[in-house]
């Protein structure tokens, strides 16, 4: 029951409301885990995503009222939720971002569901709550950067539930890479793992299973992606380690320990400079590639993944355009990829329309190689869509060498 309304406005007031903030709530993909096995370049585009979302950062202040505003709206018969956005929207800072992470409430359970279900929509929402943990991990890793100076390979722990069909698909993992979905905790103290891991064997009821992971991290590689957190976390005494979302791991290998009837995962961070990544993902080429690129390229992968599809790459590019400040290049490129999406729909007349408001913008821009490339892009989606709408003039003049007729009139 979400709530009682003393009249019918009132009820169909909260229900649009509620069809609102069901786009953060409901968009999920039903076969994603909180890992993807890193196979392929298509997969690593979460790691893309949230890599330029770490860029791209907002307006604290603004992304702030919008997250709490929405929220509110959504959860107005929640009492407990209403107190936390109440205090959270007077009180939050970036430095306190840590601690109220670990205080395992509203905005750990947001977040956390967010990036496991690979919600476009709810992770744009808390994007600036992605940026300030980001951020704040490099400070803590910068702060204790002496610590990790020891040649010595680090161990930590994590203790999980786990099903019997995740350890399967993990188990087809060993000796590959996964990428975690979300912050990733774990531990310096064994035994918490272990309370965690909850050493009593299998549930019948839900068949989850006992995990323990060991996490073996290079100290002679200098990492950015996690930091040990305790002295900032809520319950100290957990001694917890904070891996960044986005993490990737290397499956050393899966055993039973008899014992005490738990599977025993060992993982390895790996350093993005690491062979194997560029082998799988081409990671190098995209690091070197320009923000107005790296923008087109998730928005390209965020269309061609069988969970989001155009819909949610439009939903990204009006995001950007609407809630950053973006130079116009950026912009640029926004409005050519979503005149494509528009093409690839059948409607030539948004796709043309927006093709031209891109090329507009770009003809705006100090010419250059960069500029350069973003114009090759829009011409040629503008030839595409004039040579479907059968305007075979405007086509001819695109297609030659100079087309200065065509900038005249865009």
């Amino acid at each position: 029951v979400r709530g009682a309304y003393p009249s019918i406005n009132e009820l169909i007031n909260n229900l649009k409301r509620n069809a609102n903030f069901s786009q953060y709530a409901a968009l999920t993909c039903t076969d994603e885990t909180s890992t993807i096995l890193v196979t392929s370049y298509r997969q690593f585009y979460f790691k893309f995503f949230i890599q330029l979302l770490i860029r791209l950062e907002p307006d604290p202040e603004i992304a702030k009222t919008k997250f709490v505003a929405e929220c509110r709206s959504y959860y107005s018969a929640y009492p407990s939720i209403i107190t936390f956005l109440e205090d959270f929207e007077e009180y939050y800072l970036q430095t306190n971002v840590v601690f109220l992470y670990t205080t395992n409430n509203f905005l750990f359970h947001f977040i956390n569901q967010a990036l496991r279900n690979t919600n476009i929509r709810a992770i744009l929402l808390c994007h600036f709550l992605i940026v300030d943990l980001f951020k704040e991990l490099q400070n803590i890793y910068a702060q204790s950067i002496d610590i990790h100076d020891n040649p010595q390979s680090c161990c930590y722990y994590r203790g999980q539930r786990m099903s019997v069909d995740e350890l399967e698909e993990m188990k087809l993992a060993t000796g590959e890479l996964i990428l975690v979905k979300s912050f990733f905790s774990a531990t310096t103290d064994l035994s918490v793992a272990e309370t965690f891991a909850g050493f009593h064997g299998a549930k019948e009821k839900d068949r989850q299973l006992c995990i323990l992971f060991k996490i073996t991290v290079d100290s002679s590689v200098k990492h950015s992606t996690f930091a040990e957190v305790a002295a900032r976390s809520s319950f100290k005494l957990e001694r917890e380690v904070l891996f960044t979302v986005g993490s990737i791991f290397s499956v050393e290998d899966i055993t039973y320990d008899m014992n005490k009837k738990v599977w025993v995962i060992r993982i390895s961070l790996i350093n993005e400079n690491d062979q194997r990544l560029q082998d799988k993902c081409d990671y190098e080429n995209w690091s070197t590639r320009s923000l107005a690129l790296q923008i087109s390229q998730v928005g390209q992968l965020i269309r061609n993944n069988r969970c989001h599809g155009i819909r949610e790459s439009n939903f990204y590019y009006n995001h950007l355009l609407k809630e950053l400040s973006l130079n116009n290049l950026c912009r640029s490129i926004c409005y050519s990829d979503l005149g494509w999406n528009a093409y690839i729909q059948g409607d030539f007349t948004l796709a043309l329309s927006s093709q031209q408001k891109a090329l507009k913008i770009c003809n705006t821009l100090e010419k250059n190689d960069e500029q350069n490339e973003i114009r090759s892009v829009i011409f040629n989606s503008l030839g595409v869509i004039h040579h479907s709408m059968h305007h075979y003039k405007q086509h001819s003049t695109i297609t030659r060498s100079d087309r200065s007729e065509y900038d005249d009139k865009a």
